[in-house]
C-alpha cells in the first residue's frame, strides 16, 4: 500500500483529493492539510511514500516544502500541481527535485498511475519493460528522475501524452538498444501496447511533445545538459533522432548498466 500525504491549500480541492484515494486499497492517505508548516510536521509523523502538494500553500510555498523533503527524506516522491506553471516555476521545481508535476484539472486515474509509476508498482507489460524492472531499485529510480528532470527542463510538460510515451520509449531503448533500429516496427507498437493505444497515435503524440519543447525554444538545452552540440536551434530532430540520442547518452552515463 502506498502511503500518501496531501498538502492542498483549497479546502474543496483537498477533499476531492482525499476522495480520489478513499476506496482504493492500493493507497492510504496518512494525512491531509492546507498548511505548509503543518505538512512538515505531518511528514515527520506519518512517513509517507508520496507527497501530493499544491505549488501554493499557506505559510510555505510548495518549492520550499519540496526542498525540505528532498534534503531530509529523498526517498519520498513529490508530485506538485497547479492551474498553470511558468518556465521559471518549472526551473525551480527541477532544481529542488520535484519528481512530477501536473496541471489542474487532472483525472484521478492519471494521478494514481503516476504515483504507482514513481514507486515502481506498475506491472510491466513487455519483455523490455520487464528488463527495466530487473534493474536495481536505485538505478531504475535514478533513470526515472533523470528523464523527468530532463523533459521538464527542455519544456516538455508532463500532462501531455507524448511526455509519457517519450519517457517509456527512452527507457525501452536503454533496456534494449536494438530497438533503435526498429522505431516504427517495434518501438511504437510496444509503447502502444503498454498504453492501450495505436502506433500512429504514439508517433503523433511524441512528435507533438518534441514540437512543444521546440516551440518553447528550450530543446537546445539538451546540449547544455549533456555537454554536447547535438541539436541546433534551426534543426528540429525527428522522433527517432531525439529518442535515440537521449537513450544513447544515458547508456554512456551508465543508466543501462544493471551490474
Amino acid at each position: 500500500m502506498t502511503r500518501i500525504l496531501i498538502a492542498e491549500s483549497n479546502f474543496e480541492e483537498k477533499l476531492k483529493l482525499e476522495a480520489m484515494f478513499k476506496d482504493d486499497a492500493r493507497f492510504e492517505v496518512v494525512a491531509a492539510t492546507d498548511d505548509g508548516e503543518d505538512a512538515l510536521e505531518k511528514l515527520k509523523e506519518t512517513k509517507p511514500c508520496v507527497v501530493v502538494c499544491n505549488f501554493a500553500m499557506k505559510k510555505m510555498c510548495g518549492i520550499s516544502f519540496c526542498e525540505f523533503v528532498k534534503e531530509n527524506a529523498p526517498e519520498i516522491s513529490v508530485i506538485m500541481f497547479s492551474s498553470a506553471f511558468s518556465d521559471k516555476a518549472i526551473k525551480r521545481m527541477v532544481d529542488v527535485g520535484v519528481d512530477h508535476y501536473m496541471i489542474k484539472p487532472f483525472e484521478a486515474n492519471s494521478l494514481k498511475k503516476q504515483i504507482l509509476f514513481l514507486k515502481g508498482e506498475v506491472e510491466p507489460k513487455t519483455k523490455a519493460a520487464k528488463v527495466m524492472k530487473e534493474f536495481p531499485p536505485i538505478s531504475n529510480k535514478k533513470l526515472d528522475d533523470k528523464l523527468s528532470k530532463l523533459f521538464i527542463e527542455i519544456g516538455i510538460p508532463a500532462h501531455i501524452k507524448g511526455y509519457s510515451y517519450l519517457r517509456e520509449g527512452v527507457k525501452l531503448i536503454v533496456s534494449d538498444n536494438s530497438m533503435i533500429n526498429a522505431i516504427t516496427k517495434q518501438l511504437y507498437p510496444t509503447i502502444a501496447r503498454i498504453f492501450n493505444t495505436t502506433s500512429s497515435k504514439v508517433e503523433r503524440a511524441i512528435r507533438h511533445a518534441i514540437e512543444v519543447g521546440w516551440n518553447r525554444g528550450r530543446l537546445h538545452k539538451i546540449n547544455e545538459i549533456f555537454n554536447v552540440s547535438a541539436f541546433s536551434q534551426n534543426d528540429k530532430p525527428t522522433n527517432g533522432e531525439f529518442i535515440g540520442f537521449i537513450a544513447d547518452k544515458l547508456l554512456l552515463e551508465g543508466y543501462g548498466d544493471a551490474s
